[in-house]
């Protein structure tokens, strides 16, 4: 990810992260506010991983999980 994309991912996040606490009616304490930001940028880079993962598609996918 390029630093312009960089910005532009981590505003939206800041911008995700200030709205949930309004409609939440939460209280975030502003030296939590890096680290809950930080903590979607993981999250989104694990979700990256499992989004870009190549699924052919003549796969069925199960009713229900089984290990």
């Amino acid at each position: 990810m390029d630093p312009t994309q960089k910005e532009a991912t981590t505003k939206i996040i800041e911008d995700y992260v200030d709205s949930a606490e309004v409609i939440l009616g939460l209280h975030l304490p502003p030296e939590y506010r890096a680290g809950v930001i930080q903590e979607f940028d993981r999250l989104l880079a694990m979700a990256k991983i499992v989004l870009d993962f190549p699924v052919p598609e003549d796969t069925e996918i199960p009713a229900a999980f089984q290990p």
